[in-house]
C-alpha cells in the first residue's frame, strides 16, 4: 500500500502544478487535500483496468490468472477478484483433454534451492566512520555544485554541520568535512567542474548502465572547450589519496566513461579520480 507520496495537482490545461503536497501517509491526508487524494485513486483504479483490458485483449487462446488467497477481500479492486466472477477453474489435464493433446500439459517445478548466503563480516567501526565522513563530503559537494543557486563560501559551515549531522557524525567532523569540501572546491584542478562560464551541465549521483548493470556516478558534468564542442568528465570521489591509485576503482571510472560514451556518441569523454586534497587523477 502506498503511504508516503507526493501529490500533484496539475491539470494538463494549465501552464504550472496548482498545488504540490508531501503527503506522509494517505490515510491520514489533511482535509484540504481529500479531493487531490480521490482523484489520485481514481486514477490509479483506471490504470489497473487498463492493463487488465490490455491482458485480456491480447490473449489468442487461453487466458490464465494465477493468484494466490488475499489476507482480506480486495472488493474487486485486484484483477483476480475481477476475473474469478467469469472464470472458470483450469487445470492441465482438461486444457489437454479441450485441445485435443495426446498427453496432459507437463509443468515443470524448480529444484529444492540449496545455495545458502556466504557471512559477511561486519565493517569495522573506523571504516563504517570513514564511510560517513565521505558521505557528508559527497553531500556538501552537491549542494556546492547544484545548478541555478550553488553553495556560496559562507554557507559552507553551515552547510558542513547540516551533512556531518545527517550522517550521524560528532560536532568536531563537521571541520573534517569543511575542511575536505573547501579544499577540494578552492583547488584550481577542481574548481572548473564546480562553477566557471565553461561549465555546460551538471549532474551529481547520475544513474548509468553497464551490460546491463546499473552504475551511479558520483558527478557527470559536461564542459565547452574552445572550439565550441563539449568535453564530459566522469568525476568519482575518493577522499584517501593512495585509494585513487587502486586499479579496482580506476577500471569502475572507465566503465562509467564507456557508458557515458554510448549515450554521448558525438562528444569526448572523460574520467577522472578527485581526492580529498583536490587532486584530479585522469584515468
Amino acid at each position: 500500500a502506498e503511504r508516503a507520496t507526493v501529490l500533484v495537482d496539475w491539470p494538463v490545461e494549465q501552464a504550472a502544478p496548482r498545488r504540490i503536497a508531501f503527503v506522509r501517509s494517505l490515510a491520514s491526508a489533511p482535509p484540504s487535500l481529500a479531493a487531490l487524494v480521490d482523484g489520485e485513486a481514481q486514477a490509479a483504479r483506471r490504470e489497473a483496468l487498463n492493463g487488465l483490458y490490455v491482458a485480456m485483449t491480447r490473449a489468442r487462446e487461453w487466458l490464465i490468472f494465477s493468484h494466490s488467497e488475499p489476507h482480506r477481500a480486495d472488493d474487486f479492486r485486484s484483477w483476480w477478484a475481477r476475473a474469478s466472477v467469469t472464470a472458470a477453474d483450469w487445470s492441465p489435464r482438461a486444457a489437454a483433454a479441450a485441445t485435443g493433446a495426446a498427453l496432459p500439459v507437463a509443468v515443470p517445478t524448480l529444484p529444492t534451492l540449496t545455495w545458502q548466503a556466504r557471512a559477511t563480516p561486519a565493517p569495522s567501526t573506523r571504516d563504517a566512520a570513514a564511510a560517513r565522513l565521505g558521505q557528508a563530503v559527497h553531500r556538501v559537494l552537491e549542494w556546492a555544485g547544484r545548478p541555478g543557486a550553488p553553495l556560496a563560501p559562507a554557507e559552507l559551515p553551515a552547510a558542513s554541520a547540516a551533512a556531518a549531522a545527517a550522517f550521524g557524525l560528532a560536532g568536531a567532523d563537521a571541520v573534517r568535512v569543511q575542511g575536505i569540501a573547501a579544499t577540494m572546491l578552492a583547488s584550481p584542478a577542481c574548481a572548473r567542474f564546480f562553477a566557471g562560464p565553461a561549465l555546460r551541465w551538471a549532474g551529481n549521483e547520475v544513474p548509468v548502465a553497464d551490460g546491463g548493470e546499473p552504475l551511479r556516478i558520483d558527478r557527470l558534468v559536461a564542459l565547452a572547450g574552445p572550439d565550441g564542442g563539449l568535453t564530459w568528465w566522469v568525476l568519482d570521489y575518493k577522499l584517501q589519496a593512495g585509494a585513487a591509485s587502486l586499479p579496482g576503482y580506476r577500471e569502475q571510472v572507465r566503465r562509467y566513461v564507456d557508458a557515458v560514451q554510448a549515450l554521448q556518441p558525438g562528444d569526448a569523454v572523460r574520467g577522472a579520480l578527485i581526492t580529498g586534497r583536490g587532486e584530479v587523477l585522469e584515468i
